[in-house]
């Protein structure tokens, strides 16, 4: 999961909180959210996701 605003003016950015706001009422945790680990893990899981099989939609 990733958290974002979308935002296409500076001032968006606030509206980050929106998306925290609705991660906490899906119960996700800090752990859960791509973009709040630390840099290695960030591209340690990234790779892993690279080199994971591709799943067919169905």
């Amino acid at each position: 999961m990733v958290i974002s605003t979308d935002a296409h003016d500076a001032a968006q950015l606030a509206n980050l909180r929106y998306g925290v706001w609705v991660a906490r009422r899906g119960w996700l945790e800090a752990k859960d959210v791509l973009n709040t680990l630390p840099l290695p893990e960030l591209r340690r899981r990234l790779a892993r996701r690279a080199r994971a099989p591709r799943r067919a939609h169905g």
